[in-house]
């Protein structure tokens, strides 16, 4: 999220420092003093993670940055990940980005193919693209879909991001 030829433009400044300590934080890379007293204002005075972890909840509200932050953590994961090990020869590795609704699933895409089409370490990557999928060089396949109990079957999910899991509606 920092680095000046990859995510770094979209996320400099002090309004995304949650942020960028949490994902930090996500990939048990070590924070400075300052990052460490952010971090446990964020997450309830725990001690960061000292490894990646497997899971990673963020309780956020409304106009908090989530869609944008987890577009760029949806593109990190497949790019920077390797999931070979995990897949058979000619066999794609699924990332499964799960929104809300069609207008969110939209405003999902749209970060994403903004960050594959401005990134030229990123775009060089992309094979194939059609309304809800970024298949990469690499061998993995965005989808941004609505969460359909129905869209996991028949493919290999190496990462699964749900953009919303829970909500309260309004009485």
């Amino acid at each position: 999220m920092v680095h000046p030829k990859l995510f770094g433009p979209w996320f400099a400044g002090p309004t995304w420092a949650a942020w960028r300590v949490i994902h930090k934080a996500a990939d048990g890379l070590p924070l400075n003093a300052a990052e460490l007293l952010l971090f446990q204002l964020v997450a309830g005075n725990r001690a960061p993670p000292t490894r990646r972890v497997r899971e990673l909840i963020e309780l956020c509200g409304r106009r908090s940055g989530k869609s944008h932050t987890t577009a760029a953590r949806v593109a990190y994961e497949a790019v920077f990940r390797d999931y070979r090990h995990l897949l058979k020869p000619g066999e794609l590795g699924s990332i499964l980005y799960f929104a809300t609704d069609r207008a969110q699933a939209r405003v999902a895409i749209g970060y994403l193919r903004g960050f594959f089409r401005e990134i030229p370490m990123l775009a060089n990557m992309v094979v194939r693209e059609n309304a809800d999928d970024l298949e990469l060089n690499n061998g993995v396949v965005i989808t941004v879909c609505t969460n359909d109990f129905r869209r996991p079957r028949g493919r290999t999910i190496v990462c699964v991001v749900f953009e919303v899991a829970a909500s309260k509606k309004k009485p």
